[in-house]
């Protein structure tokens, strides 16, 4: 959900104007939505980005609330780090931060969850001649040929000769098939 709303950029005012029910008589502002509950102005501040609230959000929606004159501010967005709750408790007005879990309870109660973008189910699956085609380039025979006579000098001097010996040839061959390529 996190995602979605993130992708909705410009759109979740309207997304989240929309779901509020209108008894609470909610009007638009500046960078969010206002809401009478229990003869108390809220300030909502729909947040949601890729990232987490930071201070320049808070500032902001800070500002937009003294404008209006709201008793509290609820920003609706990613849960933000320790020293943003911080900045935020020391401000003359009320910050709540709604976790995403209780958004997602609470628009699915009101039946507004938005829908998933389509995923594609079956990615082309690459096959196996164009996977060795892509490896078997002739430019890359001189570092397969690299690697075979630095694994041969290791299977002089190193304790495990078979296995040095065994993936010197294997790189040998590599260089070799690379080298004999048509393309």
């Amino acid at each position: 959900m996190e995602t979605e709303l993130s992708i909705m950029a410009g759109e979740q005012l309207d997304y989240f104007f929309s779901v509020v029910p209108s008894a609470f008589s909610p009007q638009k502002c500046e960078c969010g939505f206002t809401y009478n509950e229990k003869n108390r102005l809220v300030f909502v501040a729909p947040n949601y980005k890729f990232s987490p609230s930071s201070p320049d959000d808070v500032a902001k929606f800070y500002r937009a609330a003294k404008k209006i004159k709201a008793d509290s501010v609820t920003v609706l967005g990613r849960f933000p780090s320790r020293n943003v709750l911080v900045f935020a408790a020391s401000l003359d007005i009320l910050f709540k931060f709604m976790p995403s879990k209780k958004l997602h309870k609470f628009l699915l109660s009101q039946n507004a969850l938005m829908p998933k973008r389509r995923k594609i189910k079956n990615p082309k699956k690459l096959a196996l001649k164009s996977v060795f085609s892509g490896i078997f380039t002739k430019q890359r025979a001189k570092f397969f040929l690299l690697s075979g006579l630095s694994l041969s000098v290791f299977a002089f001097f190193g304790v495990m000769q078979a296995y040095y010996f065994v993936m010197c040839a294997i790189c040998i061959i590599c260089a070799i098939v690379c080298l004999l390529r048509k393309t």
